[in-house]
């Protein structure tokens, strides 16, 4: 049986980036990596295939022995500094299979005597898994396992083999380096549980902030308001605040449209077209109680309780005046004049 600490063609481990007679360049680390092999996963995208590929590991054989720790879902034991006499000795393995295939890997299979390990609460960096928690992909759970046994050199020529190395450290460095200064595997495990009940409080505050945040953007009416589009209401009630007086102006209203339909011998949609001069009189007269009724409510037409009405022309051109100013202004108004030009 070939030794996993024998060179590769004649290769010396110290050279992490030895050439091969094939040309194609080696990677090795201090101490061996090596696999057991489920041909699960897409080999383009697989790490442990591709470490293998630069020979920076290799593959054992279902049966063959390995004397270092493996990193196993059927591990009894969390990895920890502890175990780096083990690693110097017989190096790290990992089970190359796929997480949603466990049910069928036959971990009873591999012999490795007592290493079996498994890892310590940490977050996935691949592509595939990213952020999640406990599902690390093969390179990830060799570069977990080196570096909390003390061979960070080695953990970080693992990972710098894929692009996306670098976050797998972005997103655990505070985490590798507590369980790396832990004494043994009782002591990791509760560095763990207290990582996991700051992550787990994190999110529960998250959870509250987001739920306030909805609670308000259902108060406020939410839309665009809410998002920042644009500034809120100024008031609530900028037209429920208008003159006392606004009710009797509406009844009084009222009750002109309904003179008119009533001397007319109409109805109210009637207004303005009967025949006598009392209906045409009664009809300006509501028309002008409409006018003011409207422009009041809107803020336009008084300027406080008591003084005349405030009306635009209607031409836009931007004059306001009294009712009579207004109507002497249109009959002079340019945009009244090129209006009557264009019909």
């Amino acid at each position: 049986m070939e030794s996993l600490l024998a060179p590769v063609k004649g290769k010396s481990r110290d050279d992490p980036g030895a050439g091969d007679d094939d040309g194609v360049k080696r990677y090795r680390t201090s101490v061996p990596l090596a696999m057991w092999e489920m041909n699960q996963n897409d080999k383009k995208r697989d790490t442990g295939t591709r470490l293998c590929n630069i020979g920076m590991a290799r593959v054992l054989k279902p049966k063959e022995r390995f004397g270092g720790i493996v990193m196993s879902p059927a591990g009894q034991r969390t990895v920890s500094p502890a175990d780096k006499d083990l690693v110097a000795k017989g190096g790290c393995c990992v089970v190359n299979c796929s997480w949603a295939c466990l049910d069928k890997v036959p971990f009873d299979l591999f012999k490795c005597g007592n290493g079996a390990r498994l890892l310590p609460f940490l977050l996935a960096s691949n592509p595939t898994k990213y952020g999640q928690p406990c599902v690390l992909s093969s390179c990830e759970a060799l570069a977990a396992a080196l570096y909390i046994t003390g061979f960070q050199a080695d953990s970080h020529m693992v990972m710098d083999r894929f692009k996306w190395g670098a976050s797998f450290f972005q997103l655990n460095q505070e985490m590798l380096d507590v369980y790396a200064k832990c004494k043994d595997a009782e002591e990791t495990i509760e560095a763990q549980g207290r990582f996991i009940e700051r992550l787990e409080a994190e999110r529960n505050e998250a959870a509250l902030r987001k739920a306030a945040e909805a609670s308000a953007e259902a108060a406020s009416g939410g839309g665009y308001v809410m998002g920042g589009w644009l500034p809120p209401s100024g008031s609530d009630s900028d037209y429920a605040s208008g003159d006392s007086g606004g009710e009797e102006e509406a009844a009084a209203m009222a009750e002109a449209l309904e003179a008119v339909a009533i001397d007319d011998g109409g109805t109210p949609e009637d207004l303005g077209g009967g025949a006598g001069e009392a209906g045409a009189a009664a009809a300006a007269a509501a028309a002008e109680a409409v006018d003011a009724s409207i422009f009041g409510q809107e803020g336009q037409a008084t300027t406080g309780e008591g003084q005349a009405a405030v009306y635009e022309c209607e031409y836009d051109c931007g004059f306001f005046g009294s009712f009579d100013e207004v109507g002497a202004h249109e009959a002079v108004c340019p945009r009244a004049a090129a209006a009557a030009s264009e019909e």
